[in-house]
């Protein structure tokens, strides 16, 4: 079929990465940015002309459709944009409008075929992590890509081709939650390949040395185990407290830094101190607290979507030409900025409509997969505290695909096809 041969072609795309942006003064596009509208205004053209019916599952892109027509209100607000900023930051809501109905069509594609979807969303997947591994033993160092791409120059830490420990430290948080959903509900020889898989996102996010993926990661599989078999809960707690020992007796390895970077910048926070906050840590807080100066500007329906980097310029919060000025350094903060209230209150309704789904269908059929799925939003939504990771293509693709797999998989048996 044509839309699945499309549909594979740009999921296929991630392992490419930030490899194909095409810079645009600190901004960029990527290959998503063309291909990703053409695939959901062509299948909703086939669907509505040509079919004259649309699937099931669109009511629940209703909250979110509401977050995208704010984030549209949003550009007659604030300063005037220039053409070349109104067609960027409209070509970041395209891709991000059309994400959502290429997620829609996942259970259109795959229908009686859901096998084929999870073979090939978790072969992708475990090679951007195998990719991950590639760059992090043959290329630690990116400092020479970073001063040509604008990315920062993470050294000696596992960031594949998507250029940032952190947002593949969030693709496997979720991953991690999913996938043990899944494993519990395979058996055989695919539950063989679920523990490899399993342990393949375990040492991935170990090289990541990413703080924000190791909390979230913990957030999601403690939500997980304490509905699914809380004696994991025990076990785990057991071991934590034996792995903290270690790492914290040994002050020179590098987790031991990370960890106690992070336990030191709690304090200070909490004891509304900054004398002791990590350079990283500090720089992020100085972003949330210039960023909800701006938000002030029009907080009910936002300064625009993806408008960030203009008029964050303009107010003098960011400098337009770097690569991180895109957005907040969080996910949720970005959205009550770029939408207001308004839009806030639409994007976190359609979350909170995508977990209930899946957990309610865990509580009434006991499928593990659906409680994985649940699970690793709960872990990705930590994340997106300190990260943008919820806006993020790369990682929402497989998180949306994925919920509509599940949801046309409701046949009340816990085992996957």
């Amino acid at each position: 079929m044509l839309f699945r041969a499309f549909y594979w072609l740009i999921l296929a795309l991630l392992l490419s990465g930030m490899l194909l942006r095409l810079n645009l003064g600190g901004t960029g596009l990527l290959p998503h940015d063309l291909l990703l509208p053409l695939y959901a205004l062509s299948w909703l053209f086939w669907r509505v002309l040509i079919v004259r019916h649309l699937p099931r599952g669109g009511r629940f892109l209703l909250p979110a459709v509401g977050f995208l027509v704010i984030g549209l209100v949003g550009y007659f607000f604030s300063h005037k944009l220039l053409p070349k900023e109104i067609l960027l930051s409209f070509a970041h809501w395209m891709r991000f409008f059309s994400m959502i109905i290429f997620a829609w069509s996942t259970g259109d594609i795959f229908k009686n075929h859901y096998h084929q979807y999870w073979r090939g969303v978790i072969g992708i997947s475990a090679l951007v992590i195998v990719l991950g591994f590639v760059q992090y033993f043959v290329v630690p160092d990116i400092g020479t890509w970073s001063k040509a791409g604008q990315w920062d120059p993470h050294i000696g830490r596992l960031l594949g081709t998507w250029m940032d420990p952190n947002f593949m430290a969030g693709f496997i948080a979720f991953w991690l939650s999913l996938s043990m959903g899944i494993w519990y509900s395979s058996k055989g020889v695919k539950s063989f390949f679920m523990t490899i898989f399993v342990a393949l996102l375990a040492m991935a996010l170990s090289l990541t040395f990413s703080r924000s993926g190791y909390l979230s990661a913990g957030v999601g599989l403690v939500f997980f185990f304490l509905f699914r078999d809380w004696r994991v809960l025990v076990a785990g707690a057991l071991m934590g407290v034996v792995g903290v020992t270690v790492i914290m007796n040994n002050d020179q390895s590098r987790l031991y830094k990370r960890v106690n970077g992070a336990v030191t910048s709690a304090k200070s926070l909490i004891l509304s101190s900054t004398d002791e906050v990590d350079p990283t840590a500090n720089l992020r807080l100085q972003s949330w607290q210039k960023s909800l100066e701006l938000w002030k500007k029009s907080p009910v329906v936002g300064i625009g979507f993806s408008t960030y980097r203009y008029k964050a310029a303009a107010a003098g919060v960011v400098e337009e030409g770097y690569f991180s000025a895109g957005g907040s350094d969080s996910s949720l903060l970005n959205v009550l900025i770029t939408s207001g209230i308004l839009g806030f209150l639409c994007y976190c309704l359609w979350l909170f409509i995508l977990f209930w789904k899946q957990f309610s269908t865990y509580i009434t059929t006991k499928n593990s997969a659906a409680l994985g799925w649940a699970a690793g939003l709960i872990a990705l939504s930590a994340h997106s505290f300190f990260v943008n990771s919820l806006l993020d293509p790369f990682i929402m693709l497989i998180v949306l695909g994925s919920w509509y797999a599940l949801s046309h998989w409701t046949n009340g048996k816990d085992t996957v096809e």
